[in-house]
């Protein structure tokens, strides 16, 4: 079983927490012994590499990336073109390798190009921030291709209930896999943080829509230290705000994934500020797998 995975999101060396969920997947299926080779958009750095997966970089005019393919073509519109060599690539890997089915994670872009690149089986993974692109659209749910051969897949029941909303495809629902080796690596060596206990982390991309202000208002009303790990768009204006409310703050950038769940593994307490309608995401899981509190915080 050959299967080449359409991402527009994979971990390289200087933005090593993207697309981490996006490789756990990847690795699963080599691990049940299908033949995975990875469309990742070319970047700066070197793209992270798996035992059985092969890993081809494809041109992208540098519009995937942190913080994401939206803010990056309104930072820079001339990057949608991007769009263009991207498909090409993606269609000429389909004539190389032949695959027996396409992956494509997140519907817009992905799962359009990969359906129209790609006649035979096609399976699309939703992740969050495609439903509320499309929701954001008129007749959104239309966008999504509809062929026999095409399956949808949610990683949440909230955002398979979302997508059943908008008329799309009826989703199966599947949480993306943990990488449990790591998580156990991280248990047994948690990150020791020097700062005021308690310690509340919050990982994951620092963007709007997440309204992680809700957890500078948790750590000022409850006290300790908040630690962000992972970088996006609101990072600045967060420090700013924590800064102002005397809230002790600490600030990673971004990590690698092994490194993010040893700082899981170390804190007292996990936030989680989601969005209406999100599922649990990998985070929530990968911190409760290490046996950490979890605080979900939902708009």
């Amino acid at each position: 079983m050959v299967t080449l995975v359409v991402t527009s999101s994979w971990p390289r060396a200087d933005d090593p927490i993207a697309g981490t969920f996006v490789r756990a997947d990847a690795r699963a299926r080599a691990a049940r012994g299908e033949r995975i080779i990875v469309a990742a958009p070319r970047g700066a750095s070197e793209a992270t590499r798996a035992p059985g997966i092969t890993v081809v970089d494809v041109p992208c005019a540098e519009l995937f990336g942190t913080p994401g393919a939206a803010l990056r073509a309104r930072a820079h519109p001339l990057r949608i073109y991007g769009l263009l060599p991207w498909y090409r690539a993606i269609r000429r890997l389909v004539l190389e390798h032949t695959p027996d089915r396409v992956v494509a994670h997140w519907i817009v872009p992905g799962g359009l190009v990969a359906a129209r690149a790609f006649d035979g089986p096609v399976e699309i993974v939703a992740h969050g921030a495609d439903v509320r692109l499309l929701e954001a659209l008129p007749f959104g749910g239309r966008l999504v291709p509809r062929r026999a051969n095409v399956t949808l897949r949610a990683v949440s029941e909230g955002l398979a209930a979302r997508l059943r909303a908008l008329g799309t495809l009826d989703p199966i629902v599947e949480p993306m896999p943990l990488d449990d080796d790591a998580i156990e690596r991280a248990r047994q060596r948690p990150f020791t943080f020097t700062a005021g206990r308690p310690i509340r982390v919050v990982a994951g991309r620092l963007i709007a829509a997440k309204r992680i202000e809700r957890a500078i208002d948790r750590t000022a009303a409850l006290g300790g230290t908040l630690v962000l790990v992972g970088d996006g768009p609101s990072r600045a204006a967060l420090v700013a705000e924590a800064g102002q409310r005397r809230i002790p703050l600490l600030t990673t950038g971004a990590v690698r994934h092994e490194d993010a769940l040893r700082m899981l593994a170390g804190a007292d307490e996990v936030i989680a500020p989601l969005s209406v309608g999100e599922g649990a995401p990998t985070v929530v899981r990968e911190a409760r797998a290490l046996g950490v509190k979890v605080t979900v915080l939902r708009s």
